[in-house]
């Protein structure tokens, strides 16, 4: 691995993808995981083009150093660039997973590449309860990804991303969203309401909590006497 790793730096800039590749995965087939991390890092930075066997042989790294916040950081990476469907990728995600212990995360991964692969991401119940799903597993933003790719959003796929920034205590995050759920037309329900007047109790700044409460009941009292109206 070290007579490898010189042929590359003699190649020029660190060497192509090919190279690179094929050296993340040996140093984490020989258990130097550390290794395989620092590569990826100088990977990025060469603006390589990421593909599968990149993303395999990292997370196979963080899988033998039980390197869970890099594996999260790296699944993060796995989303934005469309690899989430990718069987390769999503086997190397799961066992990342399971041998850092987050067996639940390892099963969202799963069912989430099932759900691609039997074409049912794009039904509108599906999505929401992947976006639910990986919400209240802390991975919001998976669940923000999902949420982004849906053009058929609706109040349920709202509230499921605002309830999961509220209860992992993104306060100030889900009362964002929520403004934006409103500028976007939507009409929140009695579990947006729970979940934003959640995160007003959870704001360090009292004060500011209870104004932005009573804004938020104000507009309860306005959605209710519409509802009611109709």
């Amino acid at each position: 691995m070290e007579e490898a790793w010189h042929c590359v730096e003699e190649m020029g800039k660190l060497g192509d993808d090919v190279s690179f590749n094929s050296l993340i995965a040996g140093y984490a087939r020989l258990g130097k995981g550390e290794l395989s991390l620092v590569l990826y890092v100088q990977f990025l930075r060469t603006r390589l083009i990421i593909s599968q066997f990149t993303f395999a042989g990292v997370l196979s790294a963080c899988a033998g150093i039980s390197g869970l916040v890099e594996g999260k950081q790296i699944h993060a990476l796995v989303f934005k660039t469309g690899f989430e469907g990718n069987i390769f990728v999503a086997n190397a995600v799961m066992d990342m997973y399971a041998k850092s212990g987050e067996l639940e995360s390892s099963w969202r991964v799963f069912v989430h590449c099932k759900t691609i692969h039997c074409g049912l991401e794009s039904d509108v119940f599906v999505s929401n309860a992947i976006i639910d799903m990986n919400a209240k597993c802390g991975s919001l933003e998976s669940a923000m990804f999902v949420f982004n790719e849906r053009s058929n959003l609706n109040t349920i796929s709202w509230t499921a991303l605002i309830a999961g920034y509220a209860q992992n205590g993104f306060n100030e995050e889900a009362i964002k969203l929520f403004t934006h759920m409103l500028k976007s037309d939507f009409k929140p329900d009695n579990g947006t309401f729970a979940s934003v007047l959640s995160s007003c109790a959870g704001l360090t700044a009292l004060n500011y909590g209870k104004q932005l409460a009573t804004h938020i009941m104000e507009r309860m009292r306005k959605c209710l006497t519409y509802s009611e109206q109709r």
